[in-house]
């Protein structure tokens, strides 16, 4: 198996373990779990983009952290 297949293997296992993340919480994710989720991960800008792709396939809603929209709401109310 050549470089780049092993690539878009590990990026397609990593992206399971998001769906099943996604899972546990009403098909949605919070950016902040999906920046967890890759920390330590060396991945190319392109492939996070192939890992959001798949997640919207898989109709997983990435959100804004509450903790963000709450804080934007709150700027609103000022």
């Amino acid at each position: 198996m050549n470089d780049i297949a092993m690539n878009e293997e590990k990026i397609f296992l990593e992206s399971q373990q998001l769906v099943e993340l996604a899972k546990s919480k009403k098909n949605m994710l919070e950016i902040s779990d999906i920046d967890k989720f890759l920390k330590d991960k060396s991945i190319s800008a392109e492939h996070i983009d192939l890992i959001y792709q798949y997640l919207e396939e898989k109709k997983i809603d990435v959100v804004p952290n509450t903790e963000e929209a709450f804080l934007e709401e709150d700027d609103l109310l000022l």
